[in-house]
């Protein structure tokens, strides 16, 4: 559509002074010069041949000009279509591949502010190595559990060991109470002489009731700190398995998120290095665009070449029929001549010849 509104104003005006160039040799060659005999019979056997003759030359004359710029003409609209043909391919392109480069884009979430690869990077191993320090934290915390457990259970053993000595010493207390009575009946049998030994043997057997005593107090209270190092133990046995289970569950979560992040790292990275190589031949396909655009003046050049000539073709008729005399094959001949040297294209050149024209070439025009 572009190229057909471009084209129209040019084209018309070239078609209207072709016609007029036509009407005006027709006209001339109308106009009988008055040297020429003015009867019919001497018209006829005088004139007649020659002027038919005159006229089919000239038309022929007439009929090549036109046609060299029929093919002047030609040889710019097909660089035209050619040109705007190729400008729509690659708009169209170039339009997909933004559209590939705006998706890919949107996939990268959460990126740095210039949205390289390196920091995603970067980011990762920072945040492996402090989810790896958190982890050798709560080891090391469970390790110390596991060693107050261990400790415990070493505190249960000297209770127990405690609680044997209280059974040795209650052993002692209680012979120690019968060798006191046993004291006490031979004191009374000795009668008066005995009353001191009787005195003993009664404290001793009172130091044996209080060593009971203390001894009984002393396996509750052993008994006492045995319960409770047991529910430590229980509670420390307990904790430290629930802990074994925690860091395995927050291992496996870590160990999670770090493969969510490296892959995170490289799906950005990956989508960093396509927007990259996209936006070059985004760049790439613009730059060739824009040599591409260089066809309006290469057509530009020929069209107006082409309305120039059309243009001085007229003048140089209306000089030599301003002389009186107008031979319109030498006036052709001699503009063809003319308009021959003013080319400046091979297009042109070519077509002037009547050869076969090959594909357009936009290193070969000189723009002006």
């Amino acid at each position: 559509m572009a190229l057909s509104i471009w084209g129209q104003p040019r084209a018309l005006a070239l078609t209207l002074a072709a016609l007029l160039v036509l009407a005006w040799i027709w006209r001339a060659r109308a106009e009988v010069p008055a040297s020429m005999p003015t009867t019919p019979a001497a018209a006829t056997s005088a004139g007649g041949e020659h002027l038919v003759s005159g006229q089919e030359s000239d038309t022929l004359a007439i009929a090549q000009a036109l046609q060299i710029l029929a093919r002047q003409i030609d040889t710019a609209k097909l660089q035209t279509e050619e040109g705007i043909n190729a400008l729509v391919g690659q708009f169209d392109s170039l339009q997909e591949r933004l559209d590939q480069a705006v998706q890919t884009a949107a996939s990268i979430v959460g990126a740095e502010s210039n949205g390289s690869g390196a920091d995603a990077s970067d980011d990762f191993a920072r945040n492996e190595s402090d989810l790896k320090s958190v982890l050798s934290t709560l080891d090391e915390t469970g390790r110390r559990r596991r060693t107050l457990a261990q400790a415990l259970e070493g505190l249960d053993a000297y209770a127990e060991a405690l609680r044997s000595m209280t059974g040795e010493v209650e052993v002692i207390a209680s012979r120690t109470n019968l060798l006191a009575l046993n004291a006490a009946i031979e004191a009374a049998r000795a009668g008066e002489q005995g009353r001191g030994f009787a005195v003993v043997a009664e404290e001793v057997r009172k130091l044996s009731g209080l060593s009971t005593d203390t001894v009984r107090r002393m396996a509750e209270k052993i008994q006492s700190i045995t319960d409770s190092l047991g529910q430590i133990g229980s509670s420390a046995s307990t904790s430290g398995e629930a802990d074994r289970q925690a860091m395995e569950a927050a291992d496996a979560a870590v160990n999670a998120v770090l493969d969510r992040f490296r892959r995170f790292a490289e799906n950005t990275r990956t989508s960093a290095e396509v927007v990259h190589r996209e936006n070059d031949g985004i760049r790439m396909d613009v730059a060739q665009m824009l040599v591409s655009l260089q066809f309006q003046d290469r057509v530009s050049q020929i069209l107006d070449h082409a309305e120039s000539s059309l243009n001085s073709l007229g003048e140089l008729l209306d000089r030599h029929h301003g002389a009186g005399a107008v031979d319109v094959r030498e006036v052709i001949e001699q503009w063809l001549s003319e308009v021959e040297r003013s080319y400046t294209t091979d297009e042109q050149r070519r077509n002037h010849r009547g050869e076969q024209g090959s594909q357009s070439n936009t290193g070969d025009v000189t723009f002006f």
